[in-house]
């Protein structure tokens, strides 16, 4: 799959649990600070909803940039190399597993990504 980017996917938080949750995910809403990630990989699927804020999801493989703005949901599959960055937002995480067992770190380097 890579990278899946769904416009306009909801309108509120309650919609993008919902929706979150309809994809299988377990949703994690919550309120995150600025952070700017170089490109990095994590080893799990996740679905990021985007309910107020900016955020811009920039794809490791091809170098495109997304702009994503509230009402956008996104996937990523686990080994997807991405970088990010994105002013304060509020944001509803869909993650498959429960993120308390994910292995530190989180953000893996991607000369450390081994391909099935």
């Amino acid at each position: 799959m890579g990278i899946v980017i769904r416009r306009n996917a909801f309108a509120d938080e309650a919609s993008a649990i919902g929706l979150v949750e309809s994809l299988g995910y377990t949703a994690y809403p919550g309120d995150r600070e600025a952070t700017e990630l170089d490109l990095h990989w994590h080893d799990f699927d996740q679905a990021v909803a985007i309910v107020h804020g900016r955020y811009e999801l920039t794809d490791g493989e091809g170098g495109d940039t997304f702009v994503l703005e509230s009402g956008t949901l996104f996937e990523l599959t686990d080994r997807v190399v991405h970088a990010d960055r994105h002013g304060p937002y509020r944001v509803v995480f869909g993650f498959r597993a429960d993120p308390r067992t994910f292995e530190a770190p989180i953000s893996r380097d991607p000369v450390d990504r081994e391909l099935p």
